[in-house]
């Protein structure tokens, strides 16, 4: 088994993700585009597709001219029925590609902040915890695509997870997020930290209980095991 991922920026990485996947026997190809001489994988031979976070917006294809490839590959996975796992900008660039509006959100949101889980009658989607709370590191948010499933809401932002065909799931939140992780992305973001509504402060961020990291966690071992079994259903 082979898992491609999609890295944006040196702070932001799998973080949980690359431990389940190594745990579960996957080879894994991690392709840092913010390195410019990086190629893009072929992804016809990939079990699954994992498009990560960044702090770019989907609209910058003149700025980072790779985009609009990476674009085209997501596409290409999905439409390829390859199981594919957007998290927040990860999921900005499926929703963008599936023609829904991706733009800055009302409030900038930093934290870790309680999430719900959508119920739904539709056959076959993924389904989140009634309640939970996930790390939130985001400046934009996106629509849901036509013919998506929204899956998971919050107070915040609305729009927190999403489901289209029956092999993409596009996440707002963060669910791969680690200690070490989170104190890489406070050490490389740190001007994000202002004093706004919903960014907590630092000592607040780090100090999260444990079962915080384990339930989220948890939520990379149930959706990526959903979407290898599901891609495999006619």
């Amino acid at each position: 088994m082979r898992a491609i991922i999609l890295q944006h920026t040196i702070s932001d990485g799998p973080g949980y993700i690359l431990s389940w996947l190594h745990e579960q026997g996957f080879a894994t190809d991690i392709c840092f585009l913010y390195k410019q001489d990086s190629p893009l994988p072929n992804v016809d031979s990939a079990s699954l597709l994992i498009i990560l976070n960044g702090p770019m917006s989907v609209h910058d294809e003149d700025q980072y001219p790779w985009l609009k490839k990476e674009k085209e590959l997501i596409k290409q996975a999905i439409e390829k029925n390859i199981p594919t796992l957007g998290v927040c900008f990860g999921a900005q660039l499926i929703a963008n590609i599936y023609g829904a509006k991706v733009s800055p959100a009302p409030h900038k949101a930093i934290g870790w902040f309680p999430i719900k889980g959508e119920s739904t009658t539709k056959k076959g989607c993924f389904h989140f915890p009634d309640n939970f709370t996930s790390l939130f590191w985001h400046t934009d948010e996106f629509e849901i695509p036509e013919n998506a499933t929204l899956l998971a809401s919050s107070q915040i932002c609305k729009n927190q997870a999403f489901q289209i065909k029956k092999n993409a799931i596009g996440i707002q939140f963060h669910p791969q997020t680690t200690p070490y992780l989170l104190q890489g992305l406070i050490n490389s973001s740190s001007l994000d930290l202002t004093n706004d509504l919903y960014i907590q402060p630092t000592q607040q961020l780090l100090s999260a209980p444990a079962s915080f990291f384990v339930q989220t966690n948890q939520l990379v071992n149930d959706v990526i095991s959903y979407l290898l079994i599901r891609s495999k259903k006619k």
